[in-house]
């Protein structure tokens, strides 16, 4: 409605010379959208000199807005880390490799790139939203999962936090 109401704003300046190209991003919250628009060309269909975006931010009281120079909303990654292990019963724990204390294990490490890992002057969220494992009390699974997200301001430290997740991954697994 906010794009609406800016092209109703120019449709009603007898005055204005130029030209301006209104883009409604699909699947804004899922990250597909912007990336279908790009290969599909929008940029080679409309070309634009500047590109200026807005996102709502609905804790702001209305009438306001928030700007700053730099990045205000960070980037948002999805991670997934499957952990395989041996199940079995839980009344024979030592014939099995159990992947809960291994999920358990990596969820605190993962805080460490954010504690450890990151300038304080910077800004990076890790958040382990999810995990999956099991089905029952006394059996212990073969598997367990870890979903997340990272959202970062800067790429330096986007890719730093990729690499660590990786790097973190790989030492709790082999311990």
């Amino acid at each position: 409605t906010m794009l609406l109401g800016a092209a109703t704003l120019l449709a009603q300046q007898p005055d204005f010379d130029g030209s301006v190209h209104l883009i409604f991003q699909p699947g804004e919250e899922g990250g597909a959208g912007a990336r279908a628009m790009m290969e599909d060309g929008l940029f080679t269909l409309f070309p634009c000199e500047a590109v200026f975006a807005l996102h709502n931010w609905p804790s702001l009281p209305a009438g306001k807005m928030a700007v700053r120079v730099g990045p205000i909303m960070a980037s948002a990654l999805r991670f997934e880390i499957r952990i395989s292990g041996k199940g079995g019963h839980a009344a024979m724990p030592h014939t099995t490799i159990d992947p809960i204390p291994v999920a358990c294990a990596l969820v605190g490490q993962l805080q460490t790139l954010v504690s450890r890992s990151t300038d304080p002057l910077d800004s990076a969220v890790l958040t382990v939203g999810q995990i999956a494992s099991g089905t029952v009390e006394n059996i212990i699974p073969d598997n367990a999962v870890i979903y997340g997200t990272v959202r970062t301001l800067q790429t330096s430290t986007e890719k730093m936090m990729i690499a660590g997740l990786h790097r973190i991954s790989e030492h709790v697994a082999a311990a």
